[in-house]
């Protein structure tokens, strides 16, 4: 006999959804009555919502939102903690990490020869289609001593490179089904965090710097991290962060294929105008904030989205296409991602 399925109410947007960012009503449902199944804690169960987005200040997000229970298992099988042991020596000795420090030293260090180093990097960035983001270029600047935090580590590849270049101080945060990478870290000697983040006190020192690779938009209450990270903040503290973005004709034709739609995990996908909006809500002022495409993105949305799962484009094409491709995302104001860095005011 086959067990029940017990679903979540569902979606009712029309008479109460509103957007968190800006509390907008004027919604537009970019994909309707999508489900995730699970074993749920009474059997098989199945979370029932749609994706809107708000024509106010364009954050895109599920509705209804998942519960607890739902969010959990979301993470239960995530292949992305899969680790290569020689990534973080390789890429502490890559030229990438060299042009990404450079690329962003004046946001450390306004002088006039930070600013001049930069030109190498940004000319590349042009004449390549890609760019260094703020999480890959700023944590390099700061002093050896800094105490940093990785936010959502993952694999924790970032935390062992920060460690190849010297850094000391890391400290790493990631759900607690994320047990074996965070036993591995806390033998290298990173302090690992887990629980609920909002009411974490990290030992009660405050952080130089702390990171989001690929994490805003899994934040079930972005604005309570947001708020939480500003008090965890030195007073001229970095917060940097790189995550999708809510600003391509790519997702708006093609939803489900989009390089970046993994919903229901991303439960949100920002612009840049609810970006600074939560980030102003929650003090922070704002010192770079970019929007960008990416070609990766663009592969998988034209292969499964246009041709089919059966006829793909190898992504040497599309890496070669990638300065044309940053170009249109510049003129149309388009883009896949959004990298951004922010910092708590001096007191």
């Amino acid at each position: 006999m086959s067990q029940a399925i017990h679903p979540v109410p569902e979606p009712s947007h029309k008479a109460t959804a509103r957007c968190e960012s800006c509390g907008g009503t004027a919604l537009r449902v970019v994909l309707r009555d999508e489900i995730w199944t699970y074993s749920g804690a009474r059997g098989p169960a199945e979370y029932r919502y749609d994706f809107l987005g708000c024509a106010g200040c364009g954050l895109g997000f599920v509705y209804p939102k998942p519960d607890a229970e739902t969010i959990a298992s979301l993470y239960e099988d995530y292949s992305f903690y899969a680790f290569d042991p020689e990534a973080p020596r390789r890429e502490a000795a890559s030229l990438k990490y060299r042009l990404a420090r450079a690329r962003h030293a004046a946001l450390a260090r306004p002088t006039a020869a930070a600013r001049f180093g930069a030109f190498v990097p940004a000319l590349f960035e042009w004449a390549s289609g890609r760019i260094f983001t703020f999480t890959l270029g700023l944590p390099p600047n700061l002093s050896k001593a800094a105490r940093i935090m990785d936010v959502g580590f993952g694999r924790g590849a970032w935390l062992l490179t920060m460690k190849e270049l010297g850094y000391t101080d890391l400290a790493g945060y990631d759900i607690d089904a994320n047990n074996a990478r965070a036993n591995a870290l806390r033998e290298a000697g990173v302090a690992i965090y887990c629980g609920p983040f909002v009411d974490g006190d990290f030992d009660g020192r405050p952080f130089d710097l702390i990171r989001l690779e690929h994490v805003f938009e899994h934040l079930a209450d972005p604005a309570a991290v947001l708020g939480r990270i500003y008090t965890l903040l030195k007073p001229g503290g970095w917060l940097v962060m790189n995550y999708p973005a809510h600003h391509n004709p790519l997702f708006a034709q093609f939803p489900r294929a989009w390089g970046h739609a993994d919903f229901p995990r991303h439960l949100y996908l920002h612009s840049r105008r609810s970006t600074r909006r939560y980030l102003e809500q929650a003090g922070f002022a704002i010192a770079g904030l970019r929007l960008y495409g990416d070609p990766l993105a663009l592969a998988q949305t034209v292969n499964i989205g246009l041709l089919g799962a059966k006829n793909r484009i190898p992504r040497p094409v599309f890496a070669a296409l990638a300065p044309l491709y940053a170009l249109f995302c510049r003129v149309a104001g388009a883009g896949d991602l959004i990298t951004v860095a922010a910092h708590k005011p001096a007191a």
